[in-house]
């Protein structure tokens, strides 16, 4: 009989961390985006582990669309 292992989240574990593509892909803007908005500091919150190894946390992501939303675009102030 094929017995299958699983590893179950600890309740407390943090969720995996995201790279820039698949954040990119959450926020539904381009790999290079991401990357200006980490050279201006315009975009969300990330993690630089090492010198080529940035991570995006989802909770990070989700409060950086929060904080862009709005319902006129005299609210937000410039871009």
């Amino acid at each position: 009989m094929n017995q299958q292992t699983t590893i179950a989240a600890a309740p407390n574990a943090m969720p995996r961390m995201l790279t820039t593509a698949e954040a990119a892909a959450f926020l539904g803007v381009a790999k290079n985006t991401m990357e200006k908005w980490r050279l201006y500091a315009d975009g969300p919150a990330f993690i630089k582990l090492s010198r080529h190894c940035v991570r995006y946390h989802p909770a990070d992501l989700q409060a950086f669309v929060d904080k862009n939303r709005g319902r006129s675009t005299g609210e937000l102030g410039p871009s």
